[in-house]
């Protein structure tokens, strides 16, 4: 008995030793991994792979806008196609698409990578399948690409941005088509975006209290038909593509077929084609569709779609929210004109009535003459675009387009590129700042300023002034706004400087006048690049209105290449300060006797 109590002593004390050597030989980062720094990795990129319709990307509305597909896919089964694939009217359009993402101030690391498949017909060398970064003002950052290529295979692209920690960066994606239809068509598309960060986090444990349950409340959901964008500006403007708009639905269950009517004013739009989009047969169901156009004078086009899966009769229809069916309008004349539904049904599969709002679009048409890009302003790109042309004859030169000969001479001529000289400006208030962006980026290089930084002039007396630039590439035209105070400062002459038609090209000037500022627009005709470097723009004579202190600031400023269609910078810009003294009185010296 008592060697049983002994052996049973000895027994319960190495289980003990056991135990407490288990815990004391435990690896260190088991023991205290909760208590150490961890890298933690993330992914910012939301619906990186366009798996989910209209949702986190921005789709800027354009002449041609980007869209989900279901054509190309490099994993999944969509990808964002930008850019006009074969089968659609080619032409000037942006395609694009762009979601802000914020890296972390923590983050060590910080990569964004993205799978791209390139397709081009283009045989000028204009068109671009690019991505850049921008800040949210529309600030460039980066380009991350710019290439024209036709390698029709998925290439993947990474780029380090662990640089720009700490900052909300606007990842942008696009593919820009020239105007001149005969050069071909450029497109891609774009799947599996990421930007992945990582970086040391050091977690402090907590006690997480077992949550509570509490009764989710049911909504139910009302199916939703509707136009998108709901209201639209487009402008009249010569040689552009026609503007779109989508039929949308939301909310929808089951969608096994639609049709719809819709009227418009014949006088204001005119519909050039309607478009079936793959949201009906996403589930794989085959899909059939009609187009009635006896009406379109009328103001009136009717279109109708339905699927079948006789394979699988149980096959449901689409669930949630996608496109139907885009429009594509061209403008007629300034007016406005409602988009309204008529007739509109919806179906299940099994061919019961599906019960659904409807909301009608607004269009208002404006007059923009000039407005070559569509951007909502006629300026130096616009310009440039034109005297890229001049010289063109009808049935000489393939370069010839009857939508630039406004004179309707056969020939594009001056007269036709001071036309749009004359229809300078903005074509509404407050033109697009998104267009603008995307088709102007920033430069960081390029610099117009005033020189002498610093005037002390006096009053009555002119000075003089010179606008200079510096480090230009091919400059072909540029634009600034001269702000100045009119009670202190008068402009009494406005030249151009030998900078702009140094290189043999045929250089003119535009002045128009504004209160308390004078716009100057330089551009250049005849065949050739445009200067390199630095050089004088123009040259400024003013005179002095009273004594004070002012400045003379640059504003609006533009530069464009030679190039068909031509390239717009923005550059920066530098003003000067203008000091104005009394005229000084000299009185002779009498010797005291």
């Amino acid at each position: 008995m008592k060697t049983r109590n002994l052996s049973i002593a000895v027994l319960v004390a190495s289980l003990l030793t056991a135990v407490i050597l288990s815990f004391v030989l435990r690896p260190v980062s088991q023991v205290t991994a909760s208590y150490r720094a961890a890298i933690l990795c993330e992914e910012l990129v939301k619906n990186g792979g366009f798996e989910t319709l209209y949702s986190d990307w921005t789709i800027p509305t354009t002449a041609f806008p980007a869209d989900y597909s279901t054509a190309e896919a490099h994993s999944g089964v969509q990808s964002m196609r930008l850019g006009i694939p074969p089968g659609y009217f080619d032409g000037y359009a942006y395609s694009s698409i762009y979601q802000d993402v914020t890296i972390p101030s923590s983050a060590s690391s910080a990569t964004l990578s993205f799978w791209y498949k390139p397709y081009t017909q283009d045989s000028s060398g204009w068109d671009r399948q690019q991505v850049f970064l921008y800040d949210t003002s529309w600030v460039l950052q980066d380009r991350i690409l710019s290439v024209l290529s036709n390698s029709r295979t998925w290439t993947q692209h990474t780029f380090d941005v662990s640089s720009y920690a700490g900052e909300t960066l606007r990842l942008y994606f696009s593919v820009y088509n020239n105007p001149y239809r005969y050069y071909g068509r450029t497109w891609m598309y774009v799947d599996d975006v990421s930007l992945q960060w990582c970086g040391e986090v050091t977690p402090t444990p907590t006690h997480t209290p077992t949550p509570t349950a509490t009764p989710t409340p049911i909504s139910t959901p009302h199916t939703e038909l509707a136009f998108s964008p709901s209201y639209q500006t487009v402008f009249t403007y010569t040689g552009a593509l026609s503007f779109t708009t989508d039929v949308v639905i939301t909310d929808v269950s089951d969608l096994g077929a639609f049709e719809f009517d819709v009227v418009y004013d014949p006088d204001v739009v005119r519909v050039a084609r309607i478009q079936l989009r793959d949201f009906l047969g996403r589930t794989g169901r085959t899909v059939e569709s009609g187009y009635d156009s006896t009406l379109e004078r009328d103001g009136r086009y009717s279109f109708w779609a339905y699927s079948s899966c006789p394979a699988d009769p149980g096959r449901p229809g689409p669930t949630g929210k996608g496109v139907l069916a885009t429009t594509f309008l061209s403008p007629i004349a300034p007016g406005e004109t409602d988009l309204a539904f008529q007739n509109a049904r919806l179906f299940d599969t099994g061919g019961r009535t599906i019960s659904f709002d409807s909301t009608d679009g607004y269009i208002v048409v404006e007059e923009c003459f000039g407005d070559f890009n569509g951007d909502g302003v006629v300026d130096i790109v616009d310009v440039m675009t034109i005297a890229g042309l001049w010289g063109c004859e009808s049935g000489v030169d393939a370069c010839y387009d009857s939508d630039y000969d406004f004179n309707d001479n056969g020939e594009i001529d001056v007269g036709d590129i001071m036309q749009v000289v004359d229809a300078w400006g903005p074509c509404e208030a407050e033109a697009s700042a998104l267009l603008q962006a995307a088709k102007a980026a920033p430069s960081a290089n390029v610099e117009v300023k005033i020189e002498p930084e610093e005037s002390t002039v006096d009053v009555g007396k002119p000075f003089s002034v010179t606008v200079v630039i510096t480090d230009v590439t091919d400059l072909g035209g540029f634009q600034f706004d001269l702000k100045y105070d009119p009670a202190l400062l008068q402009v009494n002459t406005v030249t151009l400087g030998d900078f702009l038609g140094s290189t043999g090209r045929t250089a003119y000037l535009a002045l128009f006048d504004n209160e308390g500022s004078k716009t100057v627009v330089g551009y250049t005709l005849r065949d050739g690049r445009g200067p390199d470097g630095h050089g004088v723009l123009a040259n400024i004579v003013l005179t002095a209105q009273k004594v004070g202190e002012g400045s003379l600031q640059l504003e609006n400023v533009k530069v464009a290449d030679t190039e068909l269609p031509p390239t717009g910078q923005i550059p920066t810009a530098q003003g000067a300060e203008v000091m104005v003294s009394g005229v000084s009185v000299y009185l002779p010296l009498i010797a005291k006797e």
